[in-house]
């Protein structure tokens, strides 16, 4: 990244989303003769996006080759986007800053519907053409991968061809044709992609209408997806990018199991991602620890559909709670549970490793709509469920619930209100602490399930039933409800069953500003039914049910499940009737094992994860560990680290320790937390050469073995200069700490600045205006209200330095701790404020480079460093 961009980040929300310095990250030579440039596109910001496993995975395969560097590119939030478009600034990579249309290969993942515009406003900010009709040999090829691609019609026009199934499948073939034939046509490299199964080209194809009105693929034409055959044997990152921010899923993660048996008949991935197939429990294991020894990460998370069905879960957690578990205090989390008992003592496990609020995805709160979606849970086990998991220490539940599934009445919708009390009453019967947070999303059919014909609810009827779900829940303080946006879930319907009319709408909606819609405050409802109404598309046609007899916009895609399981299966649930998981049942001829697809886990029903017996639960005694030292160390935050906040600072010294086996004292209660303390917070944009910390440790370590392995464990721009051993009962830095001093360097036309400091240190109070906003996820900032501080006690010495090179420095000695606090850039504004131009402050402030020189403790007239005053 260049140095004016570098320095202008500072005026950007979150810099460290666009820097690619995370730990980890890959760097090669990109000189290197017949080097493949792949960028890995995620289409939302980088804190959705980091959180991302298939990103990683397909990061890691990718990077293995000598002959393929991959790198990352994100959606900028809109500051970023206003700047780079200010400043003529094409989207570019992460690692190396190369403009993404200088890559041989872009490749998105599509993860989400309400991403389509920010595919084409990231073609647009990397000077792409949008549609593949206009590329050429000079080009990036434009691909697409993910859940969405088994639709891939509205998005047709736009990428030159989809990945169908698993990517690290399939990926290297597609390098392999690339390097083959990059030196074709254009449409001869295409036509050779098309020959790998699995690849789908939507310009070597044929669009015809339907009697229905709809566009489909003309012709038998099926496009077979790939499947990873035995997880074992997949390439699986365990040293991941570790950011400096945190992102949305700040946690690492192990994928256990693929693909879901249960059949819930509105569950996309649960039909795509056929068949089952499942990790050993010595591979999860290795795979965990060495993730942790190379990240650091204080928490995994065992990743799957159905994580509970895992044929041998329980032995699994077993060794996880133990080793990395209780060995390096790191929690391991499991996603939305199923509502049983086994479930719930699973969770149980975790207890000794720390404990967080529960999830359950019951879906619907009648019996008779149990059997229609095929998810059988009985109202008497979910009271069972909850009333164990609450007396036994949990306070919170998340309950996930959908309207607008196929033969809902009101009556079925109202009963979401009443079991989410009834829950309630059980839950605070024995702990009355006990919260429930209620999340109302609405059913949307999605391609290759046996809903897929069905009709969605219009946004009328989406409110109506929202408001029969408040009505019956009733006010009530301790019950949390929350309802997906009416106009947001048509969107994402009409795209889910769309086909190529609407990427003339997603088109227009770009033009019309449309982009980041999966963002509340981003999305524009009204610009959307303008793009619909300039395309002459009718949204509502896509809301409608399908007829079976027709062939359906997304035919083409074979996923190897028969059109007689999906009929067969949607009959069932008309007839609320069941069909039993097939993996220890009778087999339900979807069709995916008759293809071999991937490797089927069948299971006998003494193999069944529910069956294995759990003990009686008991209170478990968890092992005090008193701390056995206290270091205290100095350390340097150096230019590359100047854009990360404190919170982030503290957890990249948390994850160092843990990857250098530093053995880090915890807190005890509820949620232990490692026993760092630093003796200041320094701002963003702040470089500092007297950084000072306490750590306490459950164990002896010398203090130069200490530094010494942090160090190598420590990430650039953050090193350990010194290290000394204190008592445990010295007092807290932040308590003792009062004193800093700064190096300031301001613009060198400043000829007032030696009488502007002489006035200040002449004043008897020096007024400054000081501003905060809330924080938040990228979203626009609400001011709050501004308070005036004297900081004129707080100012002990200012002197202006002139350098050999004309450069221009104010060098001060400023109040800091529990006595309150001077900021050097609250200074320097001030000393602008005979400035006319006053657009220009923020300016020169943005630009100011602030050094801390020196952390002091003043100590009978002297000022001591926190390591002198040790002997004092």
């Amino acid at each position: 990244m260049n140095k004016e961009l570098l320095n202008d980040l500072v005026k950007i929300s979150k810099p460290t989303r666009y820097l690619g310095d995370e730990l980890n990250v890959v760097k090669k030579d990109s000189s290197k003769k017949d080097l493949i440039r792949f960028a890995l596109a995620f289409p939302d910001i980088y804190d959705i996006g980091m959180s991302h496993l298939g990103l990683k995975i397909l990061y890691h395969i990718l990077n293995n080759r000598k002959d393929v560097w991959a790198e990352r590119v994100y959606t900028p939030w809109i500051d970023m986007e206003e700047y780079m478009r200010s400043q003529n600034i094409s989207l570019s990579s992460l690692e190396s800053s190369t403009p993404i249309a200088e890559f041989d290969i872009v490749g998105f993942s599509l993860q989400y519907e309400l991403s389509y515009t920010n595919i084409l406003n990231m073609l647009d900010l990397g000077n792409i053409p949008l549609l593949t009709s206009q590329r050429d040999e000079k080009h990036p090829l434009i691909i697409a991968g993910g859940p969405c691609a088994f639709n891939p019609e509205p998005l047709a026009d736009f990428i030159d061809f989809f990945v169908i199934g698993d990517g690290e499948e399939i990926v290297n073939d597609i390098i392999d044709c690339y390097k083959k034939n990059k030196n074709t046509s254009r449409k001869e490299l295409l036509e050779k992609m098309a020959g790998i199964e699995g690849i789908y080209v939507p310009s070597l194809v044929e669009v015809e209408e339907q009697l229905d009105g709809f566009l489909a693929v003309s012709g038998d034409i099926k496009i077979k997806k790939r499947a990873a055959s035995d997880l074992n044997q997949m390439p699986y990152p365990v040293d991941y990018m570790l950011p400096f921010m945190r992102p949305v899923h700040d946690r690492a993660v192990v994928e256990v199991m693929r693909g879901c048996s249960r059949g819930c008949r509105f569950c996309q991935a649960g039909m795509i991602y056929r068949p089952v197939r499942e990790r050993s429990t010595e591979v999860v294991s290795k795979l965990t620890r060495e993730i942790v020894d190379n990240t650091g990460y204080e928490e995994i998370s065992l990743s799957s559909l159905s994580t509970c069905d895992h044929s041998t879960i329980s032995e699994i957690m077993q060794q996880l709670v133990e080793s990395p578990g209780k060995e390096k205090h790191v929690s391991i989390s499991l996603p939305s549970l199923r509502t049983d008992a086994f479930s719930v003592e699973l969770a149980r496990s975790l207890e000794s490793i720390g404990k967080t609020g529960l999830t359950f995805a019951p879906e619907v709160a009648t019996n008779r709509m149990q059997s229609v979606i095929n998810k059988n849970i009985s109202k008497e086990d979910v009271f069972s469920t909850v009333r164990d998991a609450f007396s036994t220490g949990w306070d919170s539940l998340k309950l996930y619930f959908m309207i607008g599934l196929p033969t809902e009445n009101d009556q079925d919708v109202e009963n979401i209100g009443y079991l989410s009390r009834k829950i309630l009453n059980i839950a605070t019967g024995v702990n009355k602490r006990a919260s429930i947070n209620v999340s109302i999303s609405t059913f949307i059919p999605k391609a290759h399930t046996p809903f897929q014909w069905e009709r969605q609810l219009s946004t009328s009827e989406v409110e109506e039933k929202q408001r029969l779900v408040k009505y019956s829940v009733g006010r009530n303080r301790r019950i949390n409800i929350s309802f997906n946006s009416p106009e947001i879930s048509l969107l994402e319907g009409a795209f889910a069953r769309g086909d190529r009319k609407l990427g003339k709408v997603l088109h227009i909606a770009h033009k019309l500003g449309c982009k980041l819609d999966g963002w509340t405050e981003m999305f524009n409802y009204e610009l959307w039914l303008r793009a619909f109404n300039e395309a002459g598309v009718d949204p509502r046609e896509y809301l409608k049910p399908r007829n079976p007899e027709y062939k359906l916009p997304w035919d083409h895609i074979d996923t190897y499940l028969t059109k007689d399981f999906l009929l067969s299966e949607r009959e069932k649930a008309y007839e609320a009737k069941l069909t039993p998981d097939c993996r220890w049942g009778s087999c339900s001829n979807c069709g995916v094992c008759d293809n071999k697809v991937g490797r089927s886990v069948r299971l006998s029903s003494s193999e069944k994860a529910e069956d294995i017996k759990a003990e009686p639960h008991r209170e478990k005694e968890t092992e005090i560990i008193s701390p056995d030292m206290r270091i205290r160390f100095m350390f340097v935050k150096g230019e590359e680290v100047r854009f990360i906040s404190h919170l982030n600072m503290i957890n990249a010294f948390t994850r160092a320790f843990r990857r250098a086996d530093i053995p880090i004292a915890y807190s005890h209660g509820f949620n232990p937390h490692p026993k760092i303390s630093f003796g200041s917070v320094l701002p963003v944009n702040t470089t500092s050469e007297a950084e000072y910390a306490d750590v306490e440790l459950e164990l002896y370590m010398d203090p130069e073995e200490f530094m010494e392995k942090a160090n190598n464990e420590l990430p650039p721009g953050l090193k350990i200069l010194s290290a000394d051993q204190v008592k445990l009962k010295e007092k807290s830095l932040m308590s003792q700490i009062n004193m800093a001093s700064y190096e300031v360097k301001i613009p060198e036309d400043n000829d007032d600045a030696q009488s502007s400091i002489e006035s200040i240190l002449n004043m008897e109070h020096v007024w400054v205006e000081r501003r905060s906003s809330n924080k938040n996820r990228g979203k626009r900032s609400k001011t709050k209200p501004s308070k005036f501080v004297d900081i004129r006690p707080l100012i002990r010495d200012i002197k202006l330095i002139k350098n050999t090179d004309k450069s221009l420095y104010l060098k001060m000695l400023l109040s800091e701790g529990q006595g309150g606090k001077a900021k050097p850039e609250e200074i320097v504004r001030f000393m602008l404020k005979n400035e006319e131009d006053e657009s220009k402050h923020d300016d020169i402030i943005f630009n100011t480079e602030i050094h801390k020189t020196g952390t002091f403790i003043e100590h009978k007239g002297k000022l001591l460093s926190p390591v002198e005053i040790i002997n004092q």
